[in-house]
């Protein structure tokens, strides 16, 4: 996939795949794909969503696998979906 680059971590892409954490594709590079990680974005939207108490296992493994890659904390993330819903001028913290 020549000049395309990781949705998650900027590095070159192999290619484009399903996210784990919804109904989106996303490029990702061979690290992130064997890590099974997914883009920042990917994580914020999907606490912004699901109230992180009903969070599938699957899913808090996953989001806290690309917290570690990506050098966030879960107070990052909420504060990220917390922005999102700001922005949308919706509560759903």
């Amino acid at each position: 996939m020549a000049g395309k680059v990781c949705d998650v971590c900027g590095g070159g892409a192999v290619g484009v795949c399903s996210s784990t954490l919804g109904a989106i594709g996303f490029a990702y590079c061979s690290q992130c794909l064997r890590l099974g990680v997914e883009p920042w974005s990917a994580c914020v939207a999907t606490v912004w969503c699901v109230p992180e108490a009903d969070l599938s296992e699957a899913a808090r493994e996953t989001i806290e696998a690309s917290l570690k890659l990506l050098k966030k904390s879960w107070s990052d993330l909420r504060a990220a979906a917390i922005e999102m819903d700001t922005d949308y001028g919706n509560v759903n913290t």
